[in-house]
C-alpha cells in the first residue's frame, strides 16, 4: 500500500515530467532535440556533455581574475570615473599581445595590473611604456575592473623584477573549443597534438640548439557561445575545462578555436611571460596563448606558424621589427621609419606580403635566442675595437662564435647585434638571396631590461 503523502509526490513527479516532455516537444519543431536525448546523456558517459554556457559566463565574469581586452573608449571611461576619487593601487604588470599578421596596425598591447588576486585593466590616453613583471605604484580612478591613468606622471617603478626564464621544457593544456551554434570539431586530437608537439616542438627544439622543449596533452571539446564575444573565450574556456584540467600541472594554456574574421580579428594573443588566473585549483601564474584556426588566407590547417610565434611571446619576445632609415647612416628610432613585423627573417616578425602558405617558419633573431638564454658561454662575443672576427650560422648546434654585439656610443646600453644566417634546418627557405651573403644587423634599444627592448632590423640597402 501506498502512504497517501507519497502518492501526492508521485503525482506531483508525474505532472512535472510531463509539462517538460510537452515543452519539449514544442522545443524539439526547433532545435530537433528531445527530453529523451537529454536523459540518455545522463546516464551514458560516452555521450559528449554539454557546457551551460550561461553558467560559463556568469561564472566568468563574477571571477575576481576575470580580464577584458575588449574595445574601451577613453572619453566614455573618463566619463564613468569622473566623479571616483583617485586612489593608489599596488601591484605587479602583466601584458598580453594580439596580432593581427594581415593589418599589422590592428596589433596590440594591454595592459594589466595584477593586485590583491585580481586583474585590472589600465587605461590612458598616453601611451603606458609598462613591462611584464615590473612592480609598479599607480595612482587612478577604478571603475569595475579597469585603472584609469590620467597621466604617466601617476606611475611609479618601485622595482623591475625581470628574471630571465630559463627552462630546459614547457607542458602545455591545450584547450578546444568549439560553439553550440556551430560545434564542428575542425581538429582531431591526434592532429593538434602531432602539431603542437611534433612540429612546433621541433622548430623550438632546433632554435634552443636542442636546449628546450614543449609537452603537454589536449582536451575538449568543450561547447561555447560564439555570440559571447572572443574577448571572453579565453576565460570562459578555462572555466569549462577546470574540471578536467589540474592548472598546476602546466606551465601554460593554449585556447584553440575555428571563427570568422568579422568575430575576431586578431589570428592569435599571448600573454608576455606569464599571467595570473584564477581556478579551482587556486591562483597561479601561467603562459597564456589563444590561437584563431585556420585563416584560409595562409594558415596551414591546423596552422603551426601562428603557435610558433605566439609561444614566442610566452617567451617573453616582443615582435621583430624593421628600420627603414634612409640615408643615415646611424639610426636612431626617431629618426627612421618603424614598419611593425619588418623583420622577415624572423618568427617574431612576418614576411613581406604576410605569411606565405606552406613556409617554413624562421629562426627567432640572435638578440631573441640571447633573452631565451639559448647560447652557451663561448656563442657570444661583445666587440669594442675594430679587428678582423669570424662568425658561425646562427643555425648550427656548435661552440662558435654565433653573433657579436657593439655598443653604441651615443646611447646608454644599446647595442647592434651581428649574425649570420644560411639555408639550414628551418632557415633552408632562405635560399642564396642576399641575405645569406652577409651580416644582418639589428638595433636593440635599452637592452638592459627584461621584456622591454624591442629589436630592430636595420635596412642596410
Amino acid at each position: 500500500m501506498i502512504r497517501k503523502d507519497l502518492k501526492i509526490i508521485l503525482i506531483v513527479v508525474i505532472l512535472f515530467v510531463s509539462l517538460l516532455i510537452i515543452n519539449n516537444l514544442k522545443y524539439d519543431k526547433i532545435n530537433g532535440n528531445s527530453i529523451f536525448d537529454d536523459i540518455k546523456s545522463l546516464f551514458n558517459p560516452a555521450v559528449e556533455k554539454e557546457i551551460v554556457n550561461e553558467d560559463i559566463k556568469e561564472e566568468s565574469l563574477n571571477n575576481k581574475n576575470h580580464f577584458d581586452f575588449s574595445e574601451v573608449s577613453i572619453e566614455e571611461l573618463k566619463e564613468q570615473v569622473e566623479d571616483i576619487k583617485e586612489e593608489t593601487f599596488t601591484g605587479t604588470v602583466a601584458v598580453l599581445h594580439s596580432d593581427d599578421f594581415e593589418n599589422p596596425e590592428n596589433s596590440k598591447e594591454y595592459y594589466f595590473l595584477q593586485s590583491n588576486g585580481k586583474n585590472y585593466r589600465l587605461i590612458s590616453q598616453n601611451e603606458l611604456n609598462l613591462v611584464s613583471r615590473q612592480q609598479v605604484e599607480i595612482k587612478g580612478e577604478s571603475f569595475q575592473d579597469k585603472i584609469y591613468i590620467e597621466s604617466t606622471e601617476k606611475i611609479r617603478v618601485v622595482e623591475d623584477k625581470s628574471p630571465r626564464p630559463d627552462p630546459n621544457s614547457l607542458r602545455y593544456a591545450v584547450i578546444l573549443i568549439s560553439f553550440l551554434d556551430n560545434p564542428i570539431e575542425y581538429y582531431t586530437h591526434e592532429e593538434v597534438s602531432n602539431k603542437i608537439f611534433g612540429d612546433v616542438n621541433n622548430f623550438y627544439l632546433e632554435n634552443s640548439y636542442n636546449m628546450f622543449s614543449l609537452t603537454g596533452e589536449v582536451y575538449g571539446y568543450y561547447r561555447l557561445d560564439q555570440n559571447s564575444g572572443c574577448y571572453t573565450w579565453w576565460n570562459e574556456a578555462i572555466i569549462a575545462a577546470d574540471d578536467d584540467i589540474y592548472y598546476p600541472d602546466y606551465d601554460g594554456i593554449i585556447v584553440l578555436f575555428k571563427t570568422d574574421r568579422e568575430t575576431c580579428y586578431f589570428d592569435g594573443i599571448a600573454s608576455i611571460g606569464s599571467f595570473m588566473f584564477s581556478t579551482s585549483d587556486g591562483v597561479i601564474n601561467l603562459r597564456a596563448t589563444s590561437i584563431v584556426a585556420p585563416n584560409p588566407n595562409y594558415q596551414e590547417n591546423p596552422n603551426s606558424y601562428v603557435a610558433d610565434h605566439e609561444l614566442g611571446h610566452n617567451l617573453g619576445a616582443f615582435h621583430a621589427n624593421l628600420l627603414d632609415c634612409g640615408d643615415n647612416s646611424i639610426p636612431t628610432v626617431n629618426a627612421c621609419n618603424h614598419i611593425e613585423y619588418g623583420d622577415q627573417y624572423s618568427i617574431m616578425g612576418v614576411s613581406n606580403g604576410g605569411i606565405i602558405p606552406g613556409r617554413r617558419p624562421y629562426h627567432f633573431n640572435a638578440r631573441e635566442k640571447e633573452i631565451f638564454n639559448w647560447f652557451g658561454n663561448f656563442d657570444r662575443q661583445t666587440i669594442t675595437e675594430p679587428g678582423l672576427y669570424s662568425i658561425s650560422p646562427i643555425e648550427l648546434n656548435d661552440d662558435n662564435v654565433k653573433y657579436y654585439k657593439i655598443p653604441r656610443r651615443d646611447s646608454y646600453n644599446s647595442f647592434y647585434y651581428i649574425e649570420y644566417r644560411q639555408p639550414i634546418g628551418f632557415d633552408s627557405n632562405l635560399g642564396n638571396g642576399e641575405v645569406t651573403q652577409g651580416a644582418l644587423i639589428h638595433l636593440v634599444m635599452n637592452s638592459d631590461y627584461y621584456f622591454t627592448d624591442r629589436n630592430y632590423l636595420i635596412d642596410t640597402n
